[in-house]
């Protein structure tokens, strides 16, 4: 499937630097924009599906794109290999995804993508991402890489050790990337509501025989899971994904009580500490 390009293109010629967030993750998506947003020198725009992420290419001619591979419509790989098509003298493009075999970064790459980004991603990662952009843009301007504070510990309400279930450094990492403690616990608070019958939808779509639908919903648990530090939860999403993608069914019905106790334990943390 492909889609025409637009001839009058909308170049940015401010000084502000358009980037094109398309996942069909809210967590990530919200992750990155706040991320960007917060440095003032960047304009965010979003898509959650394949073909919308082309329709807000054509019409916001971004500087810089996040591709997630697993999206609605058309993928990410196909996403991006329409875009290097395009006649847009340049666009950074990255692949952002959990999927981490050798395999599919080789896929990412082999289309023109500019980097592979494998979730869950750190500060550091971002910077070098935007000092890429700046060797390979031709704009004769640079762009300042986004800035990370580590937040003042007298501001902390919560101590993340007594989070069971979730990863500490990684809660840390999500703070200095959002700036704050509170959009940490904001974030876990969504993405628990987001997910809260996630697993009885998962043996529902099980039982009806929709192995395509619990796959994406499993990768998306896997990726959101991910974002957040619930590392037992995105490690046994990833299991049953690929078990069903392999066709491997024996041992779904065991690893999904075990999905249920992962859960579980984020559920009760979420409702005593927060």
């Amino acid at each position: 499937m492909s889609l025409p390009f637009q001839n009058n293109l909308n170049i940015n010629t401010t000084q502000k630097i358009k980037i094109l967030i398309a996942d069909d993750n809210d967590h990530t998506r919200k992750i990155l924009r706040l991320t960007f947003s917060r440095q003032g020198e960047y304009d965010v725009f979003e898509a959650t599906q394949g073909i919308e992420a082309i329709t807000v290419f054509n019409k916001e001619m971004p500087d810089i794109v996040f591709l997630d591979i697993m999206m609605p419509e058309m993928d990410g790989i196909e996403v991006c290999k329409l875009i290097k098509s395009s006649s847009k003298p340049h666009c950074f493009t990255i692949i952002l995804s959990a999927k981490v075999s050798q395999t599919d970064i080789d896929a990412g790459l082999n289309v023109g993508a500019d980097r592979y980004l494998i979730k869950p991603f750190s500060p550091m990662q971002l910077i070098e991402i935007i000092s890429d952009f700046n060797k390979n843009s031709p704009k004769l301007t640079t762009l300042t890489p986004p800035t990370f504070e580590i937040s003042d510990p007298a501001l902390k309400t919560f101590n993340y050790r007594l989070f069971n279930g979730f990863n500490e450094e990684r809660l840390e990492t999500l703070e200095i990337m959002l700036g704050s403690q509170d959009l940490v616990i904001k974030s876990i608070k969504a993405f628990i509501f987001d997910f809260s019958n996630v697993v009885l939808d998962i043996r529902t779509l099980l039982i009806s025989d929709d192995l395509h639908t619990a796959s994406r919903t499993l990768h998306k648990l896997k990726g959101g899971a991910a974002d957040i530090g619930a590392n037992d939860v995105a490690a046994v999403a990833s299991e049953i994904e690929n078990c069903i993608n392999r066709s491997e069914m024996v041992n779904v019905n065991s690893k999904i009580e075990q999905l249920t106790q992962k859960w579980q334990i984020l559920d009760n943390t979420v409702k005593s500490l927060l």
